[in-house]
């Protein structure tokens, strides 16, 4: 379909790695992020750098929690933004760290047979 398909679609056909449905990045196809505003692809960017930072302390303080907030950009702040654009949010992380539970038995991080798996809730997909 010459970059018609969503980047969801093509990462289910083409391999097996988890995201989620209604992830900000997987709506779009490539021809729509080459052809986007500079203001939503910024937006596109800032939440895909978010995700991965989420995922790096996910991964290097698995007993910590997480948190973050979301919020809508101003309408103003990008007036040609497409609606799939309206979809992005304003991820904050915090930077307050508190232990996921109370010992460390609570963690994102888990060995199964001899190797080390890491549950990650589905909205720290990208």
């Amino acid at each position: 379909k010459g970059g018609e398909d969503t980047l969801l679609e093509i990462v289910n056909k083409r391999s097996s790695l988890p995201v989620r449905k209604h992830s900000p990045l997987m709506q779009y196809s490539i021809k729509e992020i080459l052809n986007m505003p500079h203001c939503e692809f910024q937006r596109l960017i800032n939440w895909v750098e978010n995700i991965y930072i989420i995922l790096n302390r996910l991964t290097a303080q698995p007993t910590n929690k997480i948190e973050y907030s979301l919020s809508n950009f101003p309408d103003s702040q990008c007036p040609h933004v497409g609606n799939k654009g309206k979809n992005i949010q304003y991820l904050k992380l915090s930077e307050a760290f508190e232990p996921l539970g109370s010992s460390n038995e609570y963690s994102y991080q888990h060995t199964l047979k001899g190797e080390t798996i890491y549950v990650i809730p589905t909205n720290f997909l990208p």
